[in-house]
């Protein structure tokens, strides 16, 4: 009998009993840690709804059966693509007159046809003119971005959405006071989308690839991928699709697709947060009833052939030397999913007790971790490893790692580590489910399955049950010695360069409204609940001593604590502390060496992290609450009594010297510019050890500035159950810790003063895209100025609907990654600045700075978006509550900027009395006339650099001059 029937059955003994009889007939699951209710409406539409009262918000997303998968032979990257579409409107949203529109469009999806069909490249040329000239009328009818302006208005953040290979989900954050115009919004923009300005968003596919060929290990994977999974597309088709289909997309096969998949019976509805179900759900089943039903094709069978013995390829795809080796394993839902989870923990985890990690704490092998492919119809488990950068051939350091997985299958392995394998994956799970957006990955997930939420939590009861005899049992029958194996050594992918397309954009002349937006917005709202944080409750805060500060916040979710330790010093003052961090994360103690410590971390089921950056050093510690006391007294015995051991000092000075062989890529490149121009010589990349210095590294010397880190003001923040004078008992009595010193954090970096504007040019002629960065200075910050930098911020660059987005990628598709915004101090009275960013294909890196340069210098205004701004401003107030987990450290936060009370409650007074006259005088007052410096790394061979110069001298730099090596 089926949960469904059952709770029916109940149901109406209830009723008959004098229960109310309005209660809506959920399934609910026994055993279930997140209570959620699930309901099927008659159109096959299903229903996921968890409570999660923690915060004020609801996290929402619709997620429909779909994905890479599913996409056609000779249409890769359809799915993906078609996501991008669905933020376009429908033929009621997102456009002035549709019937006018639709004339245009319908020669479109015609011309995209033809251009398909012909191959002729003068002709396709002439084919994409005419697509362009059409394309402009159709956008004189559409309003781009509305259905963002209208979730922006309601107080939405996150607006997003994301293809995998079996999934495509919608999603964002919004008020629980907005849920009926959310509702309206997600059902509605289903029901009849329409794929306009599909010209300009092909390009911004374009850049989207182009940032992931960027990318050498984007290359590595997909040639990889394909010859793991020869029949399937998981192997041969790529999401985001091949540059040939690409290049010939076909509107009539994307509404096909939507058509086939996006139907009731093949979505869901997935909604966490604070609302009550029994409220909502008439509203839901009401709006997303209209959805129409549909017959679903059966997907066909894949098979995929075991491997022949050890497969292998080699390549040059790398900076550095790597290794991949591959064994096919279960789909999800396979009985055997349970044990393969407790095999991989024992080879390699987070607290690095796994037969992997052993490797590395010997400083045998550089680095070993795994990727477990997790797919409906067959799965794998990657292990990727990357030799030492001395003597160690690829072929070596495969058969180190081979000879562990060979130890997991003859059962080498303490049986504690097999105990605490579960308890840490159950304590992961419990984690997860603290979070609105984990829980609604997790239901996502079981829903594109095909599975029941009660198959979920029996899974999490299997995994509790697994023995050491299931263990073995998986592990020689999957990771035997049939296995896929790649070594890449030092190399660089080839990479396809596409043209910048001639087309004309279509660029709207104002903001104007749809019908559905005009109803939409007369759509009644709830009051918003206040939930402001109070200073003085909630969270409890106590001096153990000058320089010692405790937090207390209680957790009302489960039993795993955190511990924060917070010492006021960080790399900046103490340079060595960087590598002094890392250090101590591979030291053991006087009584256990590294492998002991970590495995009696390990059986009691904790973990530790120690990292430091310019402004702190940190300690965090999680684990179960009645393990406190046991965990105190290991990490002080590790602060305190740490060993130092000259071999350890190989794996820090490895790991430094691999991961700058990295740095050539354009990213990193682009970040380190990016520092140098608002820091210059101060820059992080700057003040680090060079090479020559970092390989001698000295153990005694990182131990001792550690130690000297450790005399610094500290503050603890500690999320669990346990009362505050519990844990100050707890902490000064395990806990020895002397600070004497005063805290200097907040660091505030002095910012570079530039007199002109000026253009920074790094050459890089293998990347496909530039990486843009523009900083202008700032003027000395107070918290009174913050709700007007909020409002240019939210205006100006900071989200689908601003200004940026729209200019520079929704109108021109010159990017797919633009923004920008102010950016303020930790403290006050300093100097803010602004920052911004463009990605680009290079040939449109000129016309990109253009338009950022007239958004900067001649800022338009559009006063009919101030309502939109003020409302989204005045919602979000209500909507950001910190988590628990967060909630003390943003305190503590506020209260160094100089907030006496929630920033939110403060700055909502500001929001609702908003002008637009508040925005563009904030506008000349900091932006406005002032140097505009931009930073590029590209290939300056695809950019006009005489027309570059209108922007700025230009200086050309070098690597070096970026990084200290």
């Amino acid at each position: 009998m089926t949960y469904r029937i059952t709770l029916l059955l109940i149901f109406s003994f209830f009723c008959h009993s004098g229960y109310s009889q309005d209660k809506y007939p959920f399934t609910t699951f026994p055993d279930d840690p997140i209570n959620l209710k699930q309901a099927v409406l008659a159109n096959g539409f299903t229903v996921y709804l968890c409570e999660d009262h923690t915060q004020p918000k609801v996290f929402g997303a619709v997620v429909v059966k779909a994905g890479g998968k599913y996409d056609p032979k000779d249409a890769t990257g359809m799915g993906h693509y078609l996501e991008h579409m669905l933020f376009k409107g429908t033929q009621q949203m997102g456009t002035t007159d549709f019937e006018k529109e639709s004339e245009y469009l319908e020669k479109v999806y015609g011309l995209y046809d033809e251009l398909g069909k012909t191959t002729d490249e003068n002709e396709r040329k002439d084919i994409q003119k005419k697509i362009n000239e059409v394309s402009l009328k159709a956008a004189e009818y559409a309003i781009p971005n509305e259905m963002d302006r209208l979730l922006s208005g309601i107080g939405s953040t996150g607006v997003n959405a994301f293809t995998t290979e079996e999934m495509i989900a919608y999603h964002n954050t919004f008020p629980p006071n907005q849920m009926e115009k959310w509702l309206e919004m997600y059902s509605h923009r289903f029901t009849t989308p329409v794929f306009r300005l599909f010209q300009p968003e092909l390009e911004i596919v374009y850049e989207e690839k182009n940032r992931s060929m960027d990318s050498f290990f984007f290359a590595l994977y997909e040639l990889y991928i394909k010859q793991f999974f020869k029949n399937h597309p998981y192997g041969q088709q790529t999401i985001i699709g091949e540059t040939q289909h690409l290049k010939n997309p076909s509107l009539t096969k994307m509404y096909e697709y939507y058509d086939t998949y996006y139907v009731a019976n093949n979505m869901a509805l997935v909604l966490c947060g604070d609302f009550d179900s029994e409220s909502i759900m008439p509203m839901i089943e009401k709006k997303f009833s209209t959805l129409r039903k549909g017959v679903v094709p059966d997907y066909p069978e894949y098979p995929e052939q075991e491997f022949k013995g050890r497969e292998y390829i080699k390549k040059r795809l790398s900076p550095i030397k790597i290794g991949l080796v591959g064994y096919r394993t279960v789909p999800n839902g396979h009985k055997d999913r349970a044990a393969l989870q407790v095999c991989n923990y024992i080879l390699t985890n987070t607290g690095q007790t796994g037969l992997w990690d052993q490797l590395i704490l010997d400083n045998e092998i550089m680095y070993a971790t795994n990727i477990d492919l997790t797919y409906n119809d067959h799965g794998a488990n990657l292990l990727i490893f990357i030799p030492k950068i001395i003597g160690q051939p690829l072929k070596k350091a495969e058969k180190l790692v081979l000879d562990e997985v060979g130890k997991l299958r003859n059962g080498d392995f303490d049986d504690w580590l097999l105990e605490s394998a579960k308890r840490s994956l159950l304590k992961a799970y419990e984690m997860d489910f603290e979070g609105l957006y984990g829980k609604s990955q997790y239901i996502g997930q079981v829903f594109v399955q095909g599975s029941q939420w009660s198959d979920f939590t029996e899974y999490l009861k299997k995994l509790k049950a697994v023995s050491k005899m299931d263990v073995l049992e998986v592990a020689n029958k999957y990771y035997g010695n049939n296995y896929l194996v790649l070594h890449s050594k030092m190399g660089f992918p080839k990479k396809e360069k596409l043209e910048k397309p001639g087309f004309e954009p279509a660029i709207p002349q104002k903001d104007a409204v749809s019908e559905f937006a005009k109803k939409f917005e007369k759509i009644p709202s709830q009051k918003p609940r206040a939930n402001f944080v109070d200073f003085n409750k909630g969270v409890q805060e106590l001096d153990i001593n000058e320089l010692t500060h405790l937090y207390i916040t209680p957790n009302p979710k489960n039993d795993i604590f955190t511990l924060s330790l917070e010492f006021g010093i960080g790399n900046y003052h103490l340079p060595l502390l960087t590598y002094a961090s890392q250090y101590l994360n591979v030291l053991g103690t006087q009584e256990y060496d590294v492998r002991q410590f970590k495995l009696e971390f390990d059986k009691i089921g904790c973990t530790y992290i120690i990292e430091s950056d310019d402004d702190k050093l940190s300690i965090q510690l999680e684990g179960y609450e009645n393990q406190l006391n046991r965990a105190l007294e290991l990490i002080n015995d590790l602060i305190n009594n740490a060993k130092p051991d000259p071999e350890k000092v190989k794996n820090i000075v490895q790991v430094e010297l691999q991961s700058r062989k990295l740095e050539k890529e354009p990213e990193p490149v682009g970040q380190a510019l990016k520092e140098y121009v608002i820091y210059q010589g101060n820059s992080s990349f700057l003040r680090r050890r060079s090479r020559k210095a970092v390989s001698k590294l000295n153990a005694d010397s990182m131990v001792d500035v550690f130690k000297d880190a450790l005399t610094y003001e500290v503050t603890m923040h500690y999320v669990g159950k346990k009362k505050l004078e519990t844990v100050k008992n707890v902490i000064t009595k395990s806990l020895h810790i002397n600070s004497k010193n005063a805290s200097k954090s907040p660091l505030i970096i002095k910012k570079s003063q530039y007199n002109n504007s000026k253009i920074y040019f790094i050459e890089n002629k293998g990347a496909l895209q530039s990486q843009i960065s523009i900083y202008i200075p700032g003027k000395n910050y107070s918290i009174d100025d913050q709700p007007n930098i909020d409002a240019f911020n939210e205006y100006f660059g900071g989200g689908m609907s601003s200004l940026v987005f729209q200019e520079i990628r929704e109108y021109r598709s010159l990017a797919y990654s633009a923004w920008g915004w102010y950016s303020v101090p930790k403290i006050q009275d300093n100097n803010g600045h602004f920052s911004g960013f463009i990605g680009c294909q290079a040939d449109k890196t000129l016309e990109a700075i253009q338009v950022m340069n007239n958004l900067l210098t001649k800022m338009p205004s559009k006063l009919e978006r101030l309502n939109t701004i003020k409302n989204s401003l005045i919602q979000s107030a209500y909507t950001n509550r910190p988590h628990y987990r967060n909630l003390s450290s943003k305190i503590d936060t506020w209260k160094t900027k100089g907030y006496t009370d929630d920033p939110s409650k403060v700055k909502l007074i500001s929001y609702e009395a908003l002008t637009f006259e508040n925005i563009e005088n904030f506008y000349h007052s900091n932006i406005k006339g002032l140097p505009i410096v931009i930073g590029i790394v590209g290939d300056k061979s695809r950019i006009d650099l005489e027309k570059l110069a209108k922007y700025g001298e230009i200086i050309y730099l070098k690597d070096s001059d970026v990084f200290n090596n």
